[in-house]
């Protein structure tokens, strides 16, 4: 990763004399609030009666890159006691990072008024998902979870999602069905998930599957959610982010760019719909609409626009990226495993014309979530001072990581951890969820994500239809590795090919 931007660096190596003055006062200002900052974090006492090893940050740098920092806090995983180690960016809170499941119960349920999501994750999210659910605590979050939770559950919205899946996987059928050749499946599966997503939640035809003029619109606002999520991830491991900010140069400068046409596309939506008659309005169900019909019905659920923006936008994030992951992953070990895709058209065969996205690939599609989370590592804040289950002490301020993905790859968890076997899910004949806090894939607790059902059924309806249809073969010269970031996108194309069934 680069820290400097060529220009930033040009900036810093130019003559004192030549500096701008303003940019003098920026620099000094920053470096005055940071020394201030180091200073307040001196003197605590640290409680409880175990200490973790430290992971120092060179060494974490060497690491960060596609397919090495997760099998890094994998190694520590294994090697330390008791499944703790500590990582110490510059200028931030120190971060307990954890495998243990005791932990992450302690974190996300016994001890859960005690730990949110922090002023780290907050700053670096902020200008991407401000005031939404992914991104708030206390009260905004409650409410908007509130919201969300109540229309997830509603029959109508349910059918809806499923309405808007199944007219999209048609049209991804088509598409492999009229390729030449192998298609990046990772492209595919993002502009399934873009064009669905995007439709539940803003209530607008994205067009990103069809027509050129839809298709631009539509790549238009992926690429630049695209950037946006990657840059502001890669915050947690640039300590010169909020200077890089302040001054307007490098990455912020690219990312401010990424977000403000980001901004221009759901504002612009949101504006739109503010035009529309109520009865129109409340006969709608995409996620908007019905956020802004409840507003209508309630002060304690009023919403400015600024909040209904974030409030998709987050939604756009938590099911888009997620979904395009889990469908990436799964068919990828689909070309792998023949079994498993006798298994998963067995499921679907089964049904008949009776869709249950509750049986299709379930076992197969958590399988891959334990191997491949869709977000691999998480983080929460503690509010006050705290002794974690194995005694490591943590401080107010400072963070604790669940390494998810590393989780994942442990022995004292799982039977030949690395193995692909959805039959591990299996218990008596039936479909059996894993404790969440050795697979925290889906969190655990109060925040517990409230998308877990529409993951799975906007995976199952198009893994259905394709597999229905086409036998797969991985075609890349190479197995796919995992890329940096937020979530578990691949790093490169993950070319698989789609022929017809005989």
């Amino acid at each position: 990763m680069t820290f400097f931007s060529s220009s930033f660096a040009a900036t810093l190596m130019t003559a004192p004399g030549a500096l701008d003055d303003a940019i003098v006062l920026k620099l000094a200002g920053v470096f005055l609030l940071l020394g201030i900052a180091c200073l307040a974090s001196v003197g605590r006492r640290r409680p409880g009666k175990a200490w973790v090893k430290d992971a120092p940050f060179l060494e974490l740098m060497r690491h960060y890159g596609p397919g090495t920092i997760l099998d890094y806090h994998a190694r520590y995983g294994r090697e330390c006691h008791p499944r703790c180690w500590s990582l110490k960016i510059p200028l931030d809170p120190r971060i307990i990072a954890t495998v243990n499941a005791d932990v992450v119960r302690h974190v996300l349920v016994d001890k859960f008024p005690n730990y949110e999501k922090g002023p780290q994750w907050r700053a670096a999210f902020d200008d991407l998902l401000g005031t939404g659910i992914f991104n708030a605590d206390g009260h905004l979050w409650r409410k908007q979870r509130k919201v969300s939770s109540h229309e997830f559950s509603v029959k109508s919205m349910r059918d809806f999602m499923f309405d808007i899946f199944a007219n999209h996987a048609r049209e991804i059928v088509t598409l492999a069905g009229d390729s030449a050749g192998a298609v990046d499946a990772q492209e595919l599966f993002a502009q399934y998930t873009l064009q669905s997503i995007g439709q539940i939640g803003f209530g607008v035809d994205l067009g990103a599957l069809r027509g050129p003029e839809g298709a631009a619109v539509a790549a238009d606002f992926g690429d630049a959610f695209n950037a946006a999520t990657q840059l502001s991830g890669d915050r947690f491991v640039d300590p010169l982010w909020r200077l890089k900010r302040f001054l307007g140069v490098g990455s912020e400068r690219r990312l401010a760019d990424a977000i403000a046409r980001v901004r221009a596309f759901s504002l612009g939506v949101v504006a739109d719909r503010r035009s529309e008659k109520d009865a129109d309005l409340k006969a709608k169900r995409d996620l908007l609409s019905r956020f802004m019909a409840h507003q209508d019905t309630s002060k304690e659920f009023a919403f400015t626009d600024e909040e209904l923006h974030f409030a998709v936008i987050n939604f756009v994030l938590a099911g888009r990226d997620t979904t395009a992951n889990q469908l990436t992953w799964l068919l990828y070990e689909c070309c792998r495993r023949p079994e498993v895709v006798a298994a998963i058209r067995a499921e679907s065969d089964a049904l008949g014309n009776r869709v249950d996205y509750e049986a299709v690939g379930k076992r197969a599609l958590t399988e891959t979530l334990r191997l491949y989370p869709s977000v691999p590592t998480d983080f929460k804040t503690a509010l006050k001072d705290d002794v974690l289950p194995d005694g490591t002490g943590i401080l107010r301020g400072e963070r604790v990581m669940f390494a998810t993905w590393a989780m994942g790859r442990m022995e004292e968890y799982w039977d030949d951890p690395l193995a692909f076997d959805p039959g591990r899910f299996l218990e008596d004949g039936k479909f059996l969820f894993p404790d969440a806090c050795k697979m925290p894939a889906f969190l655990a607790g109060p925040r517990t994500c409230l998308g877990k059902d529409v993951a799975y059924l906007g995976t199952a309806v198009l893994v259905a239809s394709l597999l229905d249809t086409f036998d797969v073969a991985y075609a890349g010269d190479a197995d796919p590795v995992y890329d940096t970031g937020l979530t578990m996108w691949a790093a490169g194309p993950v070319p698989i090919a789609f022929t017809p069934r005989r």
